[in-house]
């Protein structure tokens, strides 16, 4: 009903200028001079029963298209090297400025001298679109927030992934945008650059003759369906663009491992360990010493600030302390060659591709969703399982980061407030979970609640930081 009421309210807005038209047109009473919506469109009517008609067009779509093209690949390649290489960003900044500052119409003459009139509307096309294309791009790929790609190299996600889930989905806007300046300015570019180089069979030819020949008509009805077929173009990039940067394959993919169900015990030593932002130091005047067993399970109690997240985000490798060492030694191995455990965070804050449901996210880490859907179903319902993460509440979120944190394969296990946003029974329930997942792995939990570190019988460490 709504729709039909915005396309009824366009029609009449349509109608309205039509007739606007028309009567400039009477009003200048010279068709020479200023061609009416009648003759325009009794014009185009004759045009399109042609088969030069056709031809004309097609030869002109492709030209443009086949710049549009070019710049897409070009824009988006480089912009994506450029945002992960600043060196490359500084070699190519003064030409790709060049290019976005010198006037169409300077490249047109060059390129036509250079090159003649056959490839100068794709050169001129991929000039005007290629700068806002390859500034958009890097832009997107700065957007990504860090917070997902420290999530991701904690749980190991492969180049493909991160590409697929978190670098498309911000790109998304920033080449959307660009697309849709970038079809409108390539038609005016492009048919502006086959005016001057009269390629043979194109749109700026005819309309060029109609000028010479003053034949307003006709070259108001050759702009009529360059403009359709531009707006035309331009929809079907974007819904092509949707398409790509919005489709779902996570669940394409293999169903992945089995948490197992038993780890390697990891004993962590943490010496000398210092840390400052700015003028504030981290744990006081003294350097951080603490030692924790394997297989042990601990809380960190402290006020906030006194840097228990920076604790686990040094031992997660996401953070380098200005001073000090972290060292893990493996007890009783059951195999493998790794110096340093893999670890798991649930983190404060939730962070997961949110456009997909749970399921997906473990997916997202290789975790098979057969063998652990009933493990889920012990802190969510199947209702809240099916709906994507945006949708979920504090406490829900809390519980799926709980979730992937115990279900992962990882040897050490960091929970950084897990209980926020939890009612007593379900905070129960939670640490029951925690419990029973645990399988003899070494367990860091970040807490401000005595009770909730008993509900994990944990051992607590509290605000003076020196732990050993």
């Amino acid at each position: 009903m709504k729709k039909g009421r915005e396309n009824l309210c366009k029609a009449v807005i349509l109608c309205f200028w039509l007739v606007v038209w028309q009567m400039l047109a009477a009003g200048i009473g010279h068709s020479i001079l200023f061609a009416g919506p009648v003759q325009v469109i009794g014009k185009l009517v004759q045009l399109l029963v042609t088969s030069d008609f056709w031809k004309v067009l097609l030869c002109s779509t492709g030209r443009i298209l086949s710049g549009i093209l070019l710049a897409f690949v070009m824009g988006t390649g480089l912009g994506i090297l450029s945002a992960f290489f600043p060196w490359l960003e500084k070699f190519l900044q003064i030409p790709v400025n060049v290019l976005q500052a010198i006037p169409v119409a300077c490249y047109a003459v060059l390129l036509l001298i250079w090159y003649g009139s056959d490839p100068l509307t794709v050169m001129i096309t991929f000039v005007i679109v290629f700068p806002n294309l390859y500034f958009q791009t890097m832009a997107g790929i700065r957007d990504v927030d860090e917070s997902l790609l420290e999530m991701a190299e904690v749980y190991h996600f492969c180049p493909g992934d991160k590409a697929l889930y978190l670098y498309r989905p911000a790109m998304h806007s920033h080449i959307r945008g660009a697309a849709q300046s970038a079809v409108g300015n390539a038609w005016k570019a492009g048919v502006a650059a086959e005016i001057i180089g009269l390629p043979s069979w194109s749109i700026g030819e005819r309309i060029y003759m109609a000028k010479v020949y003053l034949n307003t008509a006709e070259l108001f009805a050759w702009t009529a369906a360059l403009v359709c077929v531009s707006w035309i173009m331009g929809g079907l990039l974007l819904k092509l663009l949707d398409r790509v940067f919005t489709m779902p394959v996570v669940g394409k993919r293999p169903g992945g491992c089995a948490p197992p169900e038993s780890f390697d015990r990891w004993n962590l030593q943490v010496t000398d360990l210092r840390k400052s932002y700015g003028e504030k130091s981290l744990w006081g005047e003294q350097p951080l010493n603490c030692t924790f067993r394997g297989g042990g399970t601990y809380a960190l109690m402290a006020p906030s600030g006194a840097g228990k997240t920076t604790l686990f985000r040094i031992l997660a490798g996401l953070e380098t302390p200005d001073a000090g060492w972290v060292n893990w030694e493996r007890e009783a191995p059951l195999g493998g060659t790794k110096e340093t455990p893999d670890i798991a965070i649930a983190f404060e804050e939730k962070r997961f591709v949110e456009n997909l449901t749970l399921e997906d996210n473990l997916k997202l880490v290789g975790i098979s969703w057969e063998t652990v859907k009933q493990d889920c179903l012990e802190l969510l319902s199947e209702e809240e399982l099916r709906k994507p993460l945006s949708q979920y509440s504090l406490g829900m979120g809390h519980r799926a980061e709980v979730l992937r944190c115990m279900l992962s394969p990882a040897s050490v296990l960091l929970l950084d407030e897990p209980f926020n946003g939890m009612d007593e029974t379900m905070r129960k329930k939670a640490a029951e979970f925690i419990k029973k997942r645990k399988k003899g792995r070494l367990l860091l939990c970040i807490t401000h609640k005595r009770e909730e570190a008993a509900l994990l019988q944990a051992e607590i460490l509290k605000k003076n930081w020196n732990f050993s």
